[in-house]
């Protein structure tokens, strides 16, 4: 199932690209991402990280090479009274959630971590983080430093 979510992705952002609105955002290291799981590091597919900062990339209409992704696994947790396999994910950007797209950006992300992490769909939370770009306190270090 992901494959063919990834395939799809994949070709939406090859017509974004070709239609000149893939946006790159000036934001530098933004969004983030961070997973934290109980599944041990040897059952995560080793591009892990590098397929989910595609997804993401391509849901948010940012270059995949700006998604800061975090992969902590091997993480005690308990969801629902249990320690069964879980999740949550924690994705921050700025100015690209709201009621409408957050429904697309959690399904899509969601059959994602269930295909690859082989967690049920109940066992994985997902927040999104709406961010100003004052909350992301190194762009403003950067900017203060590009300035002097």
């Amino acid at each position: 199932m992901a494959s063919a979510l990834l395939r799809r992705v994949a070709a939406t952002a090859r017509v974004l690209r070709t239609a000149g609105s893939w946006r790159t955002s000036s934001v530098r290291h933004l969004p983030v991402c961070s997973v934290d799981t109980n599944v041990q590091q040897s059952a995560v597919p080793k591009n892990f990280n590098k397929d989910l900062a595609f997804l993401i990339g391509t849901l948010l209409k940012k270059s995949p090479e700006s998604i800061f992704m975090v992969l902590r696994t091997d993480v005690q947790m308990l969801r629902h009274g249990s320690e069964e396999p879980t999740a949550v994910v924690h994705l921050s950007a700025i100015g690209v959630f709201d009621e409408e797209r957050n429904a697309t950006y959690a399904k899509v992300l969601l059959e994602f971590i269930v295909d690859r992490l082989k967690i049920p769909d109940t066992r994985v939370g997902l927040v999104f983080h709406d961010i100003t770009k004052t909350d992301a306190a190194h762009l403003l270090y950067h900017e203060m430093k590009a300035s002097k």
